[in-house]
């Protein structure tokens, strides 16, 4: 696993690990994202490179998990408004091959961004 800590600087809060074989994938996200590419153009040119075979992406389902939270009080060692997430990465996964829904379902697991290399299934807590 890959874990990325939490940036000291920004008020709000947010760590993640995820499975080692997605790190290409997440790495040129950061990358982007330092060069100034914002929001869906960041996919847009991932997923061009996924196609055109220069980014890897792993053949096996990975995992990733995070919180996120409105702050990280070092006095109580508390996430402020925590949030959980946890995702199966399934790269060009469809509802059809994976036999889950392809929207939102309150109470069960669902698969974003289907058919596209950015492809995973989507668990919330509380589910």
């Amino acid at each position: 696993m890959t874990c990325l800590a939490d940036d000291p600087g920004t008020a709000s809060f947010h760590v993640a690990c995820y499975h080692q074989s997605m790190e290409p994938f997440m790495a040129r996200g950061r990358e982007l994202r330092a060069q100034g590419v914002q929001g869906a153009q960041v996919d847009t040119v991932r997923f061009a490179e996924v196609e055109a075979g220069k980014l890897p992406m792993p053949k096996d389902p990975a995992s990733l998990y995070s919180i996120s939270g409105d702050g990280y009080d070092p006095a109580t060692s508390e996430i402020k408004a925590g949030r959980r997430l946890y995702v199966v990465y399934v790269p060009f996964g469809t509802p059809e091959s994976i036999g889950l829904p392809g929207v939102p379902v309150v109470g069960a697991p669902w698969i974003m961004f289907p058919g596209t290399p950015k492809a995973h299934i989507m668990f919330i807590p509380g589910m």
